[in-house]
């Protein structure tokens, strides 16, 4: 990795110290580059210093006294980080063994006596620049590996939550259209309230798929947050849901200082309060927390007097959207998904504490202003 991209450092690994000089002399000639330049008569040599320090591109002739051939672009390859670039210098007599690197990785050659100066150059910045490409390919290439794995996982995993409530819905409104006139009033309440239920159930996982959508293609500015605020309108949007489990909330009069994205983190909040409502006992009694740690950081949960959760499945909880269609995702499943992943982009951490009997507590942490 560059540490100054206004400074080029080359390593050549080169035996001859006239070539060494040669190489020096011509970079001396092109002086709109500035470079730091160092020589390496051995593999060995040049594997120690490639792990001491940065270099931007390796000068590299194959045939030294302690290694020869391919041998000695496999060990500099192996031993070089995957964004620095190796050109290969050879003989005449050398260049199909110097082609055979380039097809193994080495990003050029050039032919020992008939370098120029403004050659070496345009080869070094060359490679450099291709070099750059690559990394940005691959790395592209990487993140559509997760989110094709990410679309398989939703897929299996939507259609599974889906499912479930769809068939029960299904399957109440057929009996309401079937028997509706003999069907006593009090039982026509109670399954057009299920009907309700999971129909509330099928627009949470919706809702939740629409925010996973804005979080993965949003560009956001994180500042600080009135946390304060933010409680008080999810407290607001539950209230239906703590009234009817005749939950007991406390929270704090202050709240420490956050670096955030207050629609983001007013989801986290839901997500976290709504578990502990539904999860967290017959009445339960649920503590909103925050405090500033000694790291700078601030640190806030929910925690509640419920059931717990069996080490088993605490690791279940957060899990990589990758995973989902591979465990299964019962009650928290994809909701703590998606808090991880907003909590992640935003640069935080999310956990759970939990005992078996004792109660849970779900956290996340995020970074303070200055």
């Amino acid at each position: 990795m560059r540490t100054n991209p206004e400074i080029i450092r080359i390593l050549l690994v080169e035996d001859s110290r006239p070539e060494a000089d040669l190489m020096q002399a011509m970079l001396d000639q092109e002086p709109y580059e500035n470079y730091v330049f160092e020589h390496a008569p051995r593999v060995s040599v040049a594997l120690a210093a490639l792990e001491e320090r940065a270099f931007d591109v390796v000068l590299l002739d194959l045939l030294l006294p302690d290694s020869k051939g391919m041998g000695t672009f496999e060990r500099i390859h192996r031993q070089a980080s995957e964004d620095i670039p190796i050109i290969v210098l050879s003989g005449i007599a050398d260049e199909e063994l110097a082609l055979e690197a380039v097809r193994r990785g080495a990003q050029d050659y050039l032919v020992k006596g008939q370098v120029t100066a403004h050659i070496l150059a345009r080869a070094i910045q060359y490679a450099m620049e291709r070099k750059q490409i690559e990394e940005a390919l691959r790395q592209r290439t990487e993140e559509l590996k997760v989110r094709n794995k990410e679309l398989d996982a939703f897929a299996h995993t939507v259609a599974h939550d889906l499912r479930s409530p769809l068939t029960l819905i299904t399957g109440y409104a057929e009996l309401l259209k079937e028997d509706y006139k003999t069907i006593p009033r009090s039982e026509l309440l109670a399954n057009a309230q299920i009907i309700l239920q999971y129909g509330e159930k099928m627009s949470t996982i919706i809702d939740e798929l629409l925010l996973l959508s804005s979080v993965r293609h949003a560009e956001i500015t994180a500042y600080e947050m009135q946390m304060s605020e933010i409680v008080d309108s999810v407290l607001t949007r539950l209230a239906p849901l703590i009234e009817k489990q005749e939950a007991e909330i406390s929270r704090p009069q202050h709240w420490p200082a956050a670096i955030g994205y207050p629609p983001w983190i007013e989801e986290v909040w839901f997500n976290y309060l709504h578990n502990a409502l539904q999860y967290g006992g017959p009445t339960p009694h649920i503590e909103l927390g925050g405090e500033q740690r000694a790291d700078g950081k601030a640190r806030f949960w929910v925690r509640d007097d419920g059931p717990g959760v069996p080490p088993e499945q605490r690791t279940k909880l957060f899990t990589p959207f990758t995973q989902l269609n591979q465990v299964k995702t019962e009650g928290h499943g994809l909701g703590l998904s998606v808090v991880k992943r907003i909590i992640g982009k935003l640069g935080g951490e999310v956990g759970v504490e939990s005992k078996v009997g004792e109660g849970s507590t779900f956290y996340f942490i995020l970074e303070s202003p200055e």
